[in-house]
């Protein structure tokens, strides 16, 4: 077990707007912002998915994306640093008047008709770096 203690440094809030992609805005956001770590919150609705479901035999992501309005019922994550960038990692569940639908979101994810964002910015930077054993990035702390 690895962990740390942080301190909230302020809170972001806004909206994204229809047509935007969910996670390039994030990353933009954190990117103009200056943001090195925090947590995020989202609601609101897409009008296209795209999700990924990790398998660590491969260390791959499978696929399943839609079209269609989507409520976006609960999304949380993550915002850290690597090789000079943002990383936002998010997971999300959607869901429509038959299904609900849940897992990591993936580029492609659109924004129909908005979502609206708490970002939690922490006092100090989080970073990731590979970890061989599981073939992900994890926070290194």
């Amino acid at each position: 077990m690895r962990y740390s203690s942080f301190n909230v440094k302020r809170i972001i809030v806004g909206r994204l707007e229809t047509g935007e992609d969910l996670l390039k805005s994030l990353g933009k956001i954190a990117m103009d912002e200056g943001i090195t770590s925090g947590l995020i919150n989202l609601i609101g609705a897409l009008k296209r998915f795209r999700l990924g479901f990790f398998d660590p035999e491969t260390g791959e992501y499978s696929t399943i994306e839609g079209d269609g309005l989507y409520e976006l019922i609960s999304c949380i994550g993550n915002i850290s640093w690597k090789d000079g960038e943002p990383i936002v990692h998010i997971h999300l569940v959607l869901s429509t008047e038959e299904k609900v639908i849940g897992g990591h979101v993936l580029e492609g994810c659109i924004v129909g008709p908005t979502v609206e964002f708490s970002i939690f910015e922490l006092d100090r930077p989080i970073y990731k770096r590979y970890f061989e054993d599981s073939k992900l990035n994890l926070f290194d702390l």
